[in-house]
Protein backbone atom coordinates (compact mmCIF):
# COMPACT_ATOMS: atom_id res chain seq x y z
CA UNK A 1 0.00 0.00 0.00
CA UNK A 2 1.01 3.52 -0.44
CA UNK A 3 2.56 5.33 3.02
CA UNK A 4 1.28 8.92 1.33
CA UNK A 5 -2.21 7.94 0.87
CA UNK A 6 -2.05 6.65 4.31
CA UNK A 7 -0.74 9.46 6.09
CA UNK A 8 -3.16 12.06 3.96
CA UNK A 9 -6.29 9.69 4.85
CA UNK A 10 -5.79 9.50 8.37
CA UNK A 11 -5.13 13.13 8.46
CA UNK A 12 -8.11 14.06 6.89
CA UNK A 13 -10.16 11.67 9.45
CA UNK A 14 -8.13 13.68 12.16
CA UNK A 15 -9.44 17.20 11.17
CA UNK A 16 -12.85 16.01 10.50
CA UNK A 17 -12.98 14.69 14.17
CA UNK A 18 -11.15 17.98 15.48
CA UNK A 19 -13.82 19.86 13.79
CA UNK A 20 -16.70 18.17 14.90
CA UNK A 21 -15.81 17.74 18.18
CA UNK A 22 -14.87 21.57 18.82
CA UNK A 23 -17.74 23.22 17.00
CA UNK A 24 -21.42 23.97 18.32
CA UNK A 25 -24.34 22.30 16.36
CA UNK A 26 -25.26 23.94 13.26
CA UNK A 27 -29.21 24.23 13.62
CA UNK A 28 -30.79 24.30 17.21
CA UNK A 29 -28.06 22.90 20.00
CA UNK A 30 -30.85 22.46 22.41
CA UNK A 31 -32.84 19.57 22.12
CA UNK A 32 -35.10 19.77 25.10
CA UNK A 33 -38.52 18.56 23.88
CA UNK A 34 -37.98 17.94 20.48
CA UNK A 35 -37.21 14.88 18.09
CA UNK A 36 -33.46 13.49 17.49
CA UNK A 37 -31.69 15.38 14.64
CA UNK A 38 -32.27 13.86 11.19
CA UNK A 39 -29.29 15.76 9.26
CA UNK A 40 -25.73 13.65 9.10
CA UNK A 41 -22.43 13.78 7.88
CA UNK A 42 -19.05 12.12 8.09
CA UNK A 43 -15.66 10.83 7.11
CA UNK A 44 -14.03 7.57 7.05
CA UNK A 45 -11.09 5.88 5.96
CA UNK A 46 -10.36 2.74 4.57
CA UNK A 47 -8.40 -0.09 2.06
CA UNK A 48 -9.52 -0.14 -1.65
CA UNK A 49 -9.19 -3.40 -4.08
CA UNK A 50 -9.15 -2.19 -7.56
CA UNK A 51 -8.69 -4.34 -10.68
CA UNK A 52 -9.10 -3.03 -13.89
CA UNK A 53 -9.65 -4.89 -16.91
CA UNK A 54 -6.17 -4.99 -18.64
CA UNK A 55 -6.79 -8.58 -20.92
CA UNK A 56 -5.61 -6.97 -24.75
CA UNK A 57 -3.48 -3.72 -23.38
CA UNK A 58 -0.26 -5.35 -22.82
CA UNK A 59 -0.22 -4.65 -19.13
CA UNK A 60 -0.49 -6.50 -15.89
CA UNK A 61 -1.52 -5.54 -12.54
CA UNK A 62 0.76 -5.44 -9.98
CA UNK A 63 -0.61 -3.73 -6.24
CA UNK A 64 -4.36 -3.55 -6.14
CA UNK A 65 -4.80 -2.30 -3.06
CA UNK A 66 -4.44 0.61 -1.69
CA UNK A 67 -5.85 3.21 1.18
CA UNK A 68 -8.53 6.04 0.41
CA UNK A 69 -11.13 8.07 2.15
CA UNK A 70 -14.83 8.56 2.21
CA UNK A 71 -16.61 11.77 2.83
CA UNK A 72 -20.82 11.73 2.58
CA UNK A 73 -23.64 13.55 3.68
CA UNK A 74 -27.28 12.00 4.64
CA UNK A 75 -30.81 12.83 6.04
CA UNK A 76 -32.99 10.56 8.21
CA UNK A 77 -35.99 10.62 5.78
CA UNK A 78 -37.45 7.97 8.17
CA UNK A 79 -36.84 5.60 11.68
CA UNK A 80 -35.33 2.74 8.55
CA UNK A 81 -34.72 5.02 5.62
CA UNK A 82 -31.96 7.60 5.17
CA UNK A 83 -31.30 9.33 1.72
CA UNK A 84 -26.94 9.89 1.71
CA UNK A 85 -24.40 11.35 -1.22
CA UNK A 86 -20.98 10.63 -0.81
CA UNK A 87 -17.63 11.51 -2.57
CA UNK A 88 -14.67 8.74 -2.08
CA UNK A 89 -10.75 8.66 -3.20
CA UNK A 90 -10.15 5.26 -3.27
CA UNK A 91 -6.43 5.50 -4.15
CA UNK A 92 -4.74 4.02 -7.39
CA UNK A 93 -4.15 0.27 -8.53
CA UNK A 94 -0.26 0.32 -10.06
CA UNK A 95 0.88 -1.55 -12.86
CA UNK A 96 3.78 -4.24 -13.35
CA UNK A 97 4.64 -1.00 -16.11
CA UNK A 98 5.08 1.37 -13.38
CA UNK A 99 1.81 3.07 -14.38
CA UNK A 100 -1.23 3.46 -12.07
CA UNK A 101 -4.54 4.69 -12.38
CA UNK A 102 -6.55 6.43 -9.69
CA UNK A 103 -10.22 6.23 -8.63
CA UNK A 104 -12.65 8.61 -7.46
CA UNK A 105 -16.48 7.87 -6.90
CA UNK A 106 -19.12 10.18 -6.16
CA UNK A 107 -23.10 9.63 -5.97
CA UNK A 108 -26.23 8.99 -4.01
CA UNK A 109 -28.54 6.60 -3.11
CA UNK A 110 -31.01 5.12 -0.43
CA UNK A 111 -30.11 3.56 2.99
CA UNK A 112 -32.25 1.06 4.51
CA UNK A 113 -32.04 -0.15 8.19
CA UNK A 114 -32.80 -4.16 8.69
CA UNK A 115 -32.20 -4.17 12.00
CA UNK A 116 -32.52 -1.48 14.59
CA UNK A 117 -33.49 2.58 14.08
CA UNK A 118 -32.32 5.86 13.86
CA UNK A 119 -34.78 7.55 16.09
CA UNK A 120 -33.25 6.16 19.45
CA UNK A 121 -29.79 6.22 18.91
CA UNK A 122 -28.67 3.24 20.60
CA UNK A 123 -27.75 0.34 19.93
CA UNK A 124 -26.29 -1.21 16.89
CA UNK A 125 -27.93 -1.21 13.37
CA UNK A 126 -27.16 -3.39 10.42
CA UNK A 127 -28.18 -1.45 6.81
CA UNK A 128 -28.29 -2.29 3.21
CA UNK A 129 -27.69 0.54 0.28
CA UNK A 130 -27.86 1.02 -3.23
CA UNK A 131 -27.90 4.08 -5.59
CA UNK A 132 -26.21 5.57 -9.31
CA UNK A 133 -22.36 6.86 -9.05
CA UNK A 134 -20.31 8.21 -11.02
CA UNK A 135 -16.91 7.38 -11.80
CA UNK A 136 -13.42 9.24 -12.58
CA UNK A 137 -10.04 8.11 -13.77
CA UNK A 138 -6.60 9.71 -13.51
CA UNK A 139 -3.59 7.63 -14.95
CA UNK A 140 -0.35 8.55 -16.57
CA UNK A 141 -1.34 5.92 -19.43
CA UNK A 142 -3.28 5.92 -21.88
CA UNK A 143 -6.72 4.05 -20.52
CA UNK A 144 -10.98 3.90 -21.60
CA UNK A 145 -13.63 3.44 -19.20
CA UNK A 146 -16.62 0.90 -20.53
CA UNK A 147 -19.23 3.27 -18.13
CA UNK A 148 -18.74 6.49 -16.16
CA UNK A 149 -22.07 5.87 -14.32
CA UNK A 150 -22.71 2.62 -12.98
CA UNK A 151 -25.26 1.10 -9.88
CA UNK A 152 -23.70 0.75 -6.45
CA UNK A 153 -24.46 -1.60 -3.63
CA UNK A 154 -23.51 -1.51 0.01
CA UNK A 155 -24.15 -2.71 3.43
CA UNK A 156 -22.65 -1.61 6.84
CA UNK A 157 -23.12 -1.88 10.52
CA UNK A 158 -23.27 1.18 13.04
CA UNK A 159 -22.94 1.99 15.95
CA UNK A 160 -24.66 5.29 18.32
CA UNK A 161 -22.03 6.58 20.57
CA UNK A 162 -24.62 8.83 21.78
CA UNK A 163 -27.09 11.46 20.02
CA UNK A 164 -24.87 12.83 17.84
CA UNK A 165 -22.23 10.74 17.05
CA UNK A 166 -21.97 7.22 15.31
CA UNK A 167 -19.26 4.80 14.65
CA UNK A 168 -20.01 2.88 11.03
CA UNK A 169 -18.05 0.17 9.01
CA UNK A 170 -19.23 0.15 5.36
CA UNK A 171 -18.43 -2.25 2.46
CA UNK A 172 -19.48 -0.42 -1.01
CA UNK A 173 -19.62 -2.23 -4.22
CA UNK A 174 -18.84 0.64 -6.84
CA UNK A 175 -18.51 -1.00 -9.95
CA UNK A 176 -16.94 -4.71 -10.86
CA UNK A 177 -13.56 -3.38 -10.96
CA UNK A 178 -13.86 -1.12 -7.66
CA UNK A 179 -14.62 -2.16 -3.93
CA UNK A 180 -14.01 -0.07 -1.00
CA UNK A 181 -14.05 -1.28 3.01
CA UNK A 182 -13.95 2.23 5.32
CA UNK A 183 -14.54 2.82 8.68
CA UNK A 184 -16.54 5.92 9.37
CA UNK A 185 -17.17 8.62 12.01
CA UNK A 186 -20.46 10.29 11.23
CA UNK A 187 -22.30 13.36 13.22
CA UNK A 188 -25.69 14.61 13.44
CA UNK A 189 -27.08 18.08 13.48
CA UNK A 190 -30.52 19.70 12.97
CA UNK A 191 -34.02 17.95 14.29
CA UNK A 192 -36.24 16.14 13.03
CA UNK A 193 -39.68 18.28 12.17
CA UNK A 194 -43.11 17.65 14.07
CA UNK A 195 -45.82 16.34 11.82
CA UNK A 196 -48.93 18.22 12.79
CA UNK A 197 -52.24 16.27 12.92
CA UNK A 198 -56.27 17.61 12.73
CA UNK A 199 -58.56 15.62 14.23
CA UNK A 200 -61.73 15.43 12.27
CA UNK A 201 -64.75 14.34 13.87
CA UNK A 202 -67.26 12.00 11.60
CA UNK A 203 -70.22 13.68 10.76
CA UNK A 204 -73.60 11.92 12.46
CA UNK A 205 -76.54 11.53 10.65
CA UNK A 206 -79.42 13.23 12.42
CA UNK A 207 -81.80 11.14 13.86
CA UNK A 208 -85.31 11.83 15.59
CA UNK A 209 -85.42 9.86 18.93
CA UNK A 210 -88.14 9.90 21.33
CA UNK A 211 -86.57 9.95 24.96
CA UNK A 212 -88.38 9.38 28.07
CA UNK A 213 -87.69 11.99 31.06
CA UNK A 214 -85.33 11.20 33.52
CA UNK A 215 -83.97 12.67 37.12
CA UNK A 216 -81.10 14.74 36.10
CA UNK A 217 -77.71 13.46 36.95
CA UNK A 218 -75.41 15.56 38.97
CA UNK A 219 -71.97 16.21 37.31
CA UNK A 220 -69.08 13.96 38.92
CA UNK A 221 -66.99 15.73 41.32
CA UNK A 222 -63.53 16.18 39.65
CA UNK A 223 -60.55 16.48 41.70
CA UNK A 224 -58.30 19.47 41.56
CA UNK A 225 -55.55 19.92 39.24
CA UNK A 226 -52.00 18.95 39.99
CA UNK A 227 -50.66 22.42 40.86
CA UNK A 228 -47.70 23.21 37.73
CA UNK A 229 -44.19 23.40 38.23
CA UNK A 230 -44.08 27.28 38.93
CA UNK A 231 -46.71 27.37 41.20
CA UNK A 232 -45.05 25.17 43.57
CA UNK A 233 -42.22 26.70 43.50
CA UNK A 234 -43.70 30.23 44.10
CA UNK A 235 -45.20 28.49 47.23
CA UNK A 236 -42.09 27.05 48.46
CA UNK A 237 -40.13 30.13 48.04
CA UNK A 238 -43.69 31.94 50.01
CA UNK A 239 -43.26 29.46 52.70
CA UNK A 240 -39.54 30.00 53.23
CA UNK A 241 -40.13 33.97 53.62
CA UNK A 242 -43.03 33.69 56.12
CA UNK A 243 -41.31 30.99 58.10
CA UNK A 244 -44.35 28.04 57.21
CA UNK A 245 -42.33 25.52 55.87
CA UNK A 246 -44.11 22.31 56.68
CA UNK A 247 -42.09 19.20 58.94
CA UNK A 248 -41.11 17.54 55.70
CA UNK A 249 -39.76 20.79 54.14
CA UNK A 250 -40.32 21.74 50.14
CA UNK A 251 -38.99 21.35 46.88
CA UNK A 252 -37.94 23.78 43.95
CA UNK A 253 -37.63 22.13 40.69
CA UNK A 254 -35.31 22.86 37.98
CA UNK A 255 -36.63 21.49 34.69
CA UNK A 256 -34.70 20.75 31.71
CA UNK A 257 -35.44 24.38 29.91
CA UNK A 258 -32.61 25.65 32.57
CA UNK A 259 -30.01 23.51 30.76
CA UNK A 260 -28.63 22.68 27.33
CA UNK A 261 -28.83 19.59 25.96
CA UNK A 262 -25.64 17.44 27.15
CA UNK A 263 -24.52 20.41 29.61
CA UNK A 264 -24.42 21.50 33.40
CA UNK A 265 -24.49 25.11 32.65
CA UNK A 266 -27.08 27.30 34.50
CA UNK A 267 -29.12 29.09 31.95
CA UNK A 268 -30.44 32.61 32.86
CA UNK A 269 -34.31 31.19 34.65
CA UNK A 270 -32.41 28.96 36.57
CA UNK A 271 -30.32 31.43 38.65
CA UNK A 272 -33.44 33.62 38.62
CA UNK A 273 -34.45 30.87 40.59
CA UNK A 274 -31.90 30.32 42.68
CA UNK A 275 -31.40 33.64 43.24
CA UNK A 276 -34.61 34.27 45.05
CA UNK A 277 -33.97 31.08 46.96
CA UNK A 278 -30.38 32.96 48.26
CA UNK A 279 -32.02 35.89 49.00
CA UNK A 280 -34.54 34.28 51.38
CA UNK A 281 -32.13 31.96 52.93
CA UNK A 282 -28.95 34.35 53.33
CA UNK A 283 -30.93 35.94 56.99
CA UNK A 284 -30.42 32.87 58.78
CA UNK A 285 -28.61 29.45 59.26
CA UNK A 286 -31.94 27.12 60.11
CA UNK A 287 -31.91 25.70 56.59
CA UNK A 288 -30.41 22.23 55.06
CA UNK A 289 -30.48 21.95 51.51
CA UNK A 290 -30.92 18.38 49.81
CA UNK A 291 -29.80 19.19 45.93
CA UNK A 292 -30.60 16.05 43.25
CA UNK A 293 -29.62 15.68 39.71
CA UNK A 294 -31.85 13.82 37.13
CA UNK A 295 -31.64 12.50 33.33
CA UNK A 296 -33.92 11.46 30.95
CA UNK A 297 -33.72 7.66 29.71
CA UNK A 298 -31.20 8.46 26.55
CA UNK A 299 -27.33 6.92 27.20
CA UNK A 300 -26.12 4.60 29.45
CA UNK A 301 -26.91 4.93 33.05
CA UNK A 302 -23.06 5.46 33.91
CA UNK A 303 -22.78 8.64 31.30
CA UNK A 304 -26.39 9.81 33.02
CA UNK A 305 -24.74 9.53 36.99
CA UNK A 306 -22.07 11.86 35.65
CA UNK A 307 -24.51 13.98 34.15
CA UNK A 308 -26.90 14.06 36.58
CA UNK A 309 -24.25 14.91 39.19
CA UNK A 310 -22.60 17.73 37.31
CA UNK A 311 -25.83 19.41 37.29
CA UNK A 312 -26.73 19.19 40.92
CA UNK A 313 -23.20 19.99 41.72
CA UNK A 314 -23.78 23.36 39.36
CA UNK A 315 -26.89 24.23 41.63
CA UNK A 316 -24.78 23.58 44.55
CA UNK A 317 -22.01 25.90 43.65
CA UNK A 318 -24.18 28.84 42.39
CA UNK A 319 -25.87 28.88 45.50
CA UNK A 320 -22.11 28.81 47.75
CA UNK A 321 -21.44 31.80 45.32
CA UNK A 322 -24.35 33.37 46.08
CA UNK A 323 -23.62 33.25 50.08
CA UNK A 324 -25.05 29.69 50.98
CA UNK A 325 -22.76 27.74 53.54
CA UNK A 326 -21.75 24.71 51.46
CA UNK A 327 -21.60 22.63 54.47
CA UNK A 328 -25.55 22.80 54.33
CA UNK A 329 -26.21 21.65 51.42
CA UNK A 330 -25.95 17.85 50.15
CA UNK A 331 -25.67 16.61 46.67
CA UNK A 332 -27.08 13.39 45.25
CA UNK A 333 -27.01 11.79 41.52
CA UNK A 334 -29.77 10.03 40.20
CA UNK A 335 -29.31 9.52 36.34
CA UNK A 336 -32.69 8.14 35.12
CA UNK A 337 -34.02 5.89 38.15
CA UNK A 338 -36.12 8.86 39.12
CA UNK A 339 -38.60 9.70 36.94
CA UNK A 340 -41.80 11.89 36.77
CA UNK A 341 -43.06 11.22 33.17
CA UNK A 342 -42.97 8.81 30.69
CA UNK A 343 -39.51 8.30 29.04
CA UNK A 344 -41.46 7.27 25.34
CA UNK A 345 -42.26 10.81 24.43
CA UNK A 346 -40.10 13.85 24.40
CA UNK A 347 -42.30 15.90 26.39
CA UNK A 348 -41.73 13.29 29.15
CA UNK A 349 -37.82 13.14 28.15
CA UNK A 350 -38.24 16.77 28.79
CA UNK A 351 -40.18 16.80 32.17
CA UNK A 352 -37.45 13.91 33.70
CA UNK A 353 -34.36 16.80 32.52
CA UNK A 354 -34.42 18.11 35.79
CA UNK A 355 -32.76 19.25 38.74
CA UNK A 356 -34.50 19.39 42.75
CA UNK A 357 -33.56 21.44 45.23
CA UNK A 358 -35.12 20.37 48.89
CA UNK A 359 -35.18 22.85 51.88
CA UNK A 360 -35.74 21.33 55.30
CA UNK A 361 -36.26 23.87 58.38
CA UNK A 362 -33.29 22.26 61.27
CA UNK A 363 -34.68 21.68 64.39
CA UNK A 364 -33.03 23.53 67.13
Amino acid sequence: MKTSNVKTSLSALSLALGIGLALPVAASSDMNGNDLPAWYGGLGIGVSNLEPDTNNSGYSLDDTRDTGWRLFLGYDHSDKLSFEGYYSDQGEVTLASNGSIAYQDFGAGALYRFIGGNYDRQGVDVFAKAGLGFMKNSSDIHYERVNDHHVYFGAGVAYALNERYTLRADVDLYDKDSQFYTISIARYFGEHKKTAYRVVEPKQEQLAIVVEPREPVMPPVMPPEEPSVEVKNADCLNAISSAALSTDGCVLTLENINFEFDSAELKNNAKNLLDDLAQKLRPSAKYKLNVSGHTDIIGSREYNLGLSQNRAQSVKGYLVDNGIEGSEIAVEAHAFDIPVADNSSAYGRAKNRRVEVKIIELVE
